[in-house]
């Protein structure tokens, strides 16, 4: 997945700040730049009902669509 250099930018420093080497940093668009929402040190869906990878790969899929 192609990211934006900022947004890798933020995630990387924000992993970074707390010492974790593999993560899921959760970030939020603010005009031009990102706001860290949280770091996942453990970067999964397996506690989750909701069905977060579907409603996910439906998106990246119509995101893909539009390019």
């Amino acid at each position: 997945m192609d990211l934006p250099d900022a947004m890798k930018e933020v995630a990387g420093a924000a992993a970074r700040a707390v010492g974790i080497d593999y993560c899921g940093v959760d970030l939020l668009e603010q005009g031009n730049s990102y706001t860290v929402l949280e770091v996942n040190g453990t970067p999964n869906w397996h506690c989750m009902d909701a069905p977060i990878p579907n409603l996910l790969a439906d998106y990246l899929i119509e995101e893909d669509r539009k390019k």
